[in-house]
């Protein structure tokens, strides 16, 4: 992935180091980016489904609704990332 996706959302200190028999890579669950796009999913679902609403589901279908969510919430998260080295 080309995208800094912030490192492990959860580290385990004992899979991350160097000298445990376990790779590094393994079991260390989704990343700060995938951890900080979970969590904007349900502002963004909400505001969608008001929009849905008001415009009476006419002009989008459901998955560009869910496409477009989901592009938002990761632009969002990469947008968190860049934060944190400010």
């Amino acid at each position: 992935m080309d995208k800094n996706d912030g490192g492990p959302a959860f580290p385990d200190p004992v899979r991350a180091d160097a000298s445990a028999v376990i790779p590094a890579e393994a079991g260390l669950g989704m990343s700060l980016r995938d951890y900080f796009a979970a969590h904007v999913l349900p502002v963004l679902s909400e505001a969608h489904a008001v929009d849905y609403r008001l415009h009476n589901g006419h002009d989008r279908e459901a998955r560009e609704m869910a496409e477009d969510i989901a592009d938002a919430a990761y632009l969002i998260a990469d947008a968190m990332l860049e934060a944190r080295k400010a």
